[in-house]
C-alpha cells in the first residue's frame, strides 16, 4: 500500500467499504493474488437492482425518467459483461498493479444517460429534481449519480479484449435496452385507435 492509502478516510457510510478494501488488498500471499476492482456504475444485463433501474422501468411505463440535478456531471459506467470480462482475465493472468479501475471509455454526463433511456425505452419524458433536493433524497440512486468524475483506465484496454460497450453507455444504449427486455420478456405493443 502506498503512504495515501494509509491516509485516506472514508465518508462514515463507507467505513466498512474502505475496510474491505484494506484487508483485501493486505490479504495477498506466495499463492494468492488479491485486487481491488473500484467499478464504474454497472449497467447491463437486465438493469436488476441496479442503479439504473428506476430509470428504465420509469421509461417503459411511459413515466417521466427523472434527471437528478443539472445533468452536466459525468457519470462513469461499465457493462456488466465487460466488468466480468476484466475480472476474468485477471483471474487468468495476474498483473502487478492491484488496485484496478474498472470504467468504459465513454465519458457520458447523466443528462444524456438520462435523455437516452427516455428515447429507446420511453416517451422521451424527462422530470428534473434539483439539486437542492437530489440532495436530501435518501434514494441511493440519486447519490450514486450525483458523482461527477470523468475516470480513464488504462490496465482496462489491456483486460479486456472484446468488449461488449467500450464507447459507453450512451453510445451503446440499445445492447441494455434489448437486454431489459429480454430479461423481463417485455414485448412493445402498439394500439391503433
Amino acid at each position: 500500500m502506498c503512504s495515501s492509502d494509509l491516509k485516506r478516510r472514508a465518508h462514515p457510510a463507507y467505513k466498512a467499504n474502505l475496510t474491505c478494501e484494506r484487508t483485501v488488498y493486505k490479504a495477498k500471499k506466495e499463492n494468492l493474488n488479491t485486487y481491488v476492482v473500484g467499478a464504474g456504475l454497472v449497467y447491463g444485463l437486465g438493469e436488476s437492482d441496479s442503479v439504473f433501474h428506476d430509470l428504465f422501468k420509469s421509461a417503459w411505463h411511459c413515466q417521466p425518467v427523472t434527471l437528478y440535478g443539472s445533468g452536466s456531471n459525468i457519470v462513469p459506467t461499465i457493462h456488466t459483461s465487460d466488468l466480468c470480462t476484466a475480472i476474468t482475465a485477471l483471474a487468468q493472468e495476474p498483473t502487478e498493479q492491484r488496485y484496478i479501475l474498472a470504467v468504459g471509455a465513454g465519458a457520458d454526463t447523466l443528462g444524456e444517460i438520462v435523455q437516452s433511456i427516455a428515447q429507446h425505452l420511453g416517451n422521451s419524458n424527462v422530470t428534473t429534481v434539483p439539486s437542492e433536493e437530489a440532495m436530501l433524497l435518501t434514494d441511493a440512486a440519486a447519490e450514486y449519480m450525483s458523482v461527477d468524475l470523468k475516470l480513464e483506465s488504462a490496465a482496462m484496454s489491456g483486460l479486456v479484449a472484446e468488449w461488449a460497450c467500450e464507447e459507453g453507455m450512451v453510445e451503446s444504449l440499445a445492447k441494455p435496452v434489448a437486454e431489459y427486455r429480454q430479461a423481463r420478456n417485455l414485448q412493445p405493443i402498439c394500439v391503433f385507435a
